[in-house]
């Protein structure tokens, strides 16, 4: 569930994801024998890119590795990297236990370490990022104390689909509630790998959501291509468009009103941050929710697929 972001621990890393990262890992080895032979420099420029070298490290690396010991002068002549920089890079392989230096007839050279140190350096990242993951809701609650006390107004635009996906997982971030005016499925413009891994964190963190659904949300789930996730905390009532006719959706959560709108093909979103007028559309919502009916939902399956949604709405012409 969580996105890719820079590791602190280590400069080679950019996966927070464990499983993600080994995935990639795997991927790599799958690459069938002949493309490995026939483009061997690409296949190992992209492998060390992705445990974190920078090209030049790789260009450097794999240069030692096919000729074995060089001078300076002749890894700058080899590799066309200016001699200064091939200083700079050998220094920071040789630190990070990746290159070695040696001494023959009081020349300098530098040679690559046993190749096996990349598997200690993988694993390594890899313990890296399980303690990352692990400690990662802790950290989050950490950095939320620090800026409990501050909550500037501010507003942000949304457009596309990862717009739409961003705003929802900011959402997330809610301390306790999500009050939610709902006008269509989301997972029409999500889709439903997104909105199940979205409910499964929802849950995870013990939210609730109090949810208003319109007319337009109950079309919606007649289509045949309706697919419904129930999730744990969330309260669901009904309101007709006789009463309010609900034309986008609305999620009001700590100082924050977010807006979507994914209306004639046209997708974008907006956040508001400013506590007043997140107050103010708290008691708006309030007002509503006691004006709109309760709906009762049996327990259902995590995935209910294509078939109708397994919710009973009281009082629902």
């Amino acid at each position: 569930m969580i996105c890719q972001r820079y590791c602190p621990y280590s400069r080679y890393y950019n996966y927070t994801d464990a499983e993600a990262y080994l995935q990639s890992v795997v991927n790599f080895h799958k690459m069938p024998y002949t493309y490995c032979m026939n483009n061997l420099d690409e296949y190992l420029s992209s492998y060390l890119t992705l445990i974190g070298f920078s090209s030049e490290e790789t260009l450097l690396f794999t240069t030692l590795i096919k000729k074995g010991p060089l001078t300076i002068l002749q890894l700058s002549r080899g590799t066309a990297i200016e001699r200064t920089k091939i200083y700079n890079l050998a220094e920071k392989l040789i630190k990070d236990g990746l290159l070695e230096e040696k001494l023959d007839y009081k020349r300098r050279y530098i040679k690559a370490c046993d190749t096996s140190r990349i598997e200690l350096i993988l694993k390594d990242k890899i313990d890296s990022l399980n303690y990352i993951n692990t400690n990662f809701s802790n950290f989050m609650s950490k950095i939320n104390l620090l800026s409990n006390s501050v909550s500037p107004t501010g507003v942000k635009f949304y457009r596309g689909v990862d717009g739409i996906r961003q705003q929802l997982w900011n959402a997330l971030s809610a301390k306790k509630e999500l009050l939610s005016f709902s006008y269509r499925q989301f997972i029409e413009v999500v889709g439903f790998k997104f909105f199940d891994s979205w409910a499964a964190e929802f849950e995870r963190r013990h939210l609730i959501n109090k949810e208003i659904r319109s007319d337009e949300f109950l079309k919606s789930e007649e289509l045949p291509t309706s697919e419904y996730r129930p999730f744990v905390g969330d309260i669901l009532r009904y309101l007709p468009n006789k009463v309010l006719n609900i034309q986008l959706a609305m999620d009001i959560y700590n100082d924050t009103v977010a807006l979507y709108n994914w209306n004639k093909g046209e997708i974008f979103g907006v956040e508001i941050v400013n506590k007043q007028f997140a107050e103010l559309q708290r008691q708006v919502f309030q007002n509503y929710w006691n004006l709109a009916k309760p709906i009762q939902r049996q327990h259902a399956l995590k995935r209910v697929g294509t078939s109708s949604p397994q919710l009973c709405y009281n009082n629902v012409p």
